[in-house]
């Protein structure tokens, strides 16, 4: 039988298969995951194979709220991956130099921030996981949403 590394097209399936499970166990009512845990758990290596993911899933559920399993959730055996997933996001999706380019430093500054908020969000299901990502309360994200004009795509 193939690893969970080689299946990794049986991830959201077999995460969906353990939520379903867990709410049952322990009366909860978790929709899913979020993409960013679907990340985390995508790039992980699965030593302990499924048995590990399903340790995984109900760790989880003892952390999680009422809709979905958030990065924070996860046990920290995962958060070493997290840190290589947020270096290859910003090496393929931001270039410092070229928003500096014929602008002011706040310019630069401010182009740089929307952008952040801008990849970030697409990683998220909720605006307290959004905050908690980027490192910045409930309040300072709002006021910069509003700031840059920027709409959450799960609230439209």
């Amino acid at each position: 039988m193939p690893t969970l590394k080689e299946r990794l097209e049986d991830l959201p399936l077999l995460i969906q298969y353990y939520i379903d499970y867990y709410n049952k166990e322990m009366g909860k009512s978790i929709k899913g995951v979020s993409n960013q845990v679907l990340e985390a758990l995508t790039v992980y290596d699965w030593p302990g194979n499924v048995r590990e993911l399903r340790n995984v899933i109900e760790s989880a559920f003892n952390f999680a709220g009422d809709e979905y399993i958030n990065y924070e959730h996860l046990p920290a055996s995962l958060s070493s991956k997290r840190g290589q997933i947020l270096i290859n996001r910003e090496r393929k999706d931001f270039s410092f130099p070229v928003v500096c380019k014929g602008r002011t430093l706040t310019e630069s500054v401010e182009a740089y921030e929307k952008n952040c908020i801008e990849n970030e969000i697409h990683m998220t299901n909720s605006l307290s996981e959004l905050a908690s990502n980027l490192g910045i309360s409930r309040q300072s994200l709002s006021y910069k949403l509003k700031k840059y004009q920027i709409k959450l795509p799960w609230t439209t």
